[in-house]
């Protein structure tokens, strides 16, 4: 999958799954604008890969920043192609535990910086054939999750803007898909290896009995920038080890452990 003379603006691209699409692209011969609010690791990232990248430092909830950004691209680039909508922010607790502050900042990165990229970036988008747009949602936007109500909304909101978008842009030549991981070794999930048993509680529940490295999530990245997803919008991909495949019943291997639990005895 090549990515030669395309140009991308991938937002929290310094970390995590957003740093394994910006090398992903640039390996396939894309120039990325790495969008991130961490100045130091943008900044050393886009130093190491040279000329092929820039790096924009800024809040993606600022839409001057974002309009920067795109200007970036287009002055440094003279076009844009892809657009990555990856930044993300997360915050615990159910309906009664979740602050309007944290409501506010999670629908924002999640979603509204979503709107703010995708408006800024369409004339450029409009001129490039194959022009392809990628938003990062999450299972937790397909399905809810226990004390993550912000989240769990935001992300549904992006998928359903990924929906809408692609029928609004199909015949303007701009694809539009989405991208749903599961567990994935991020900074965001890192917080459960500090839990006793925290990170085994997840991967027990996955098939493949493991979560995934961020270099795994950004090939399906690479799909549906190239030219060989272009038949592909509207779409969302799960990429979660087989997680949601599950109706939710126990598998025979969890009677059987039961049973050993209680000696044996039925």
């Amino acid at each position: 999958m090549r990515l030669d003379g395309k140009v991308a603006i991938v937002t929290g691209g310094s970390s995590g799954i957003g740093a394994a699409v910006v090398r992903a692209f640039v390996d396939a011969g894309a120039r990325v604008v790495i969008a991130d609010f961490n100045e130091t690791t943008g900044a050393a990232m886009a130093a190491e890969l040279g000329e092929a990248a820039r790096f924009s430092h800024g809040d993606v909830r600022d839409e001057a920043f974002i309009q920067a950004t795109v200007d970036l691209a287009i002055d440094v680039f003279g076009h844009l192609d892809i657009v990555v909508n990856n930044a993300g922010a997360g915050a615990g607790g159910g309906l009664e535990g979740t602050s309007l502050e944290d409501w506010h900042r999670v629908l924002d990165v999640n979603l509204t910086a979503a709107f703010l990229l995708i408006r800024a970036a369409l004339p450029h988008l409009k001129e490039r054939p194959g022009a392809s747009v990628i938003n990062t949602s999450s299972i937790s936007g397909i399905v809810g999750d226990y004390g993550l109500f912000a989240y769990n909304t935001s992300k549904a909101g992006l998928l359903n803007m990924t929906r809408s978008l692609a029928l609004d842009y199909a015949q303007s030549g701009i694809r539009v898909n989405g991208v749903c991981p599961g567990l994935v070794e991020t900074s965001m999930t890192s917080l459960l290896k500090d839990l006793p048993g925290g990170m085994d509680i997840w991967t027990d529940r996955i098939p493949m009995r493991r979560a995934a490295k961020p270099q795994e999530i950004a090939p399906v990245f690479l799909f549906l920038a190239s030219d060989l997803a272009s038949y592909i919008t509207g779409t969302m991909i799960v990429a979660d080890g087989g997680l949601m495949a599950q109706s939710g019943f126990p598998s025979p291997d969890d009677f059987t452990a039961a049973a050993a639990g209680m000696g044996g005895e039925a």
